[in-house]
């Protein structure tokens, strides 16, 4: 008996070496919220929010299309700064709107999912909102990220852009 405990142990020893194991949890999905000390979101039908205790850091999946084309990463915070991003319509064809408070954020990039930077380009300053116009994009899954006036930078999230 001795003999099967131990090579059980030494089995569960080789499988789980060189394996870093991470505390995740899902934070919010398919409209629901969630809450922490330093953010808040709000996830619609088809989103998840896993959070990484280890880290603190917040992963955005999507895992279909639903009716609701409004996409929002409501509360980030940064050294006890809080921005309000939401971009819309998701799916986006044409254009994306993106909408922020404050005024306090100073460049934005769209990265293609191939880690390519697509756009970078600076907002006039204390401007809250903007119309990115995407036409030239080729079809596909892109995030976006914000640089505050601090150097901070900000995943806001994913869209899909479609022809």
């Amino acid at each position: 008996m001795r003999v099967l405990y131990m090579i059980l142990f030494l089995l569960i020893c080789r499988i789980t070496s060189g394996q870093i194991i991470i505390s995740q949890q899902v934070f919010a999905s398919g409209g629901t919220s969630g809450i922490s000390p330093s953010m808040s979101i709000n996830g619609t039908l088809g989103e998840s929010f896993i959070f990484g205790n280890m880290n603190s850091i917040v992963s955005f999946h999507q895992g279909f299309n639903s009716g609701i084309l409004d996409q929002s990463l409501s509360t980030i915070g940064i050294e006890h700064q809080k921005y309000t991003v939401r971009y819309f319509p998701n799916p986006a064809y044409n254009f994306l709107n993106v909408k922020w408070d404050p005024a306090l954020l100073i460049h934005y990039v769209l990265i293609s999912d191939m880690q390519d930077i697509i756009v970078r380009k600076e907002i006039v300053l204390k401007n809250s909102e903007i119309q990115l116009q995407l036409p030239k994009m080729s079809p596909g899954t892109y995030s976006i990220k914000f640089i505050t006036e601090r150097g901070h930078r900000i995943l806001a999230g994913y869209f899909i852009h479609q022809n």
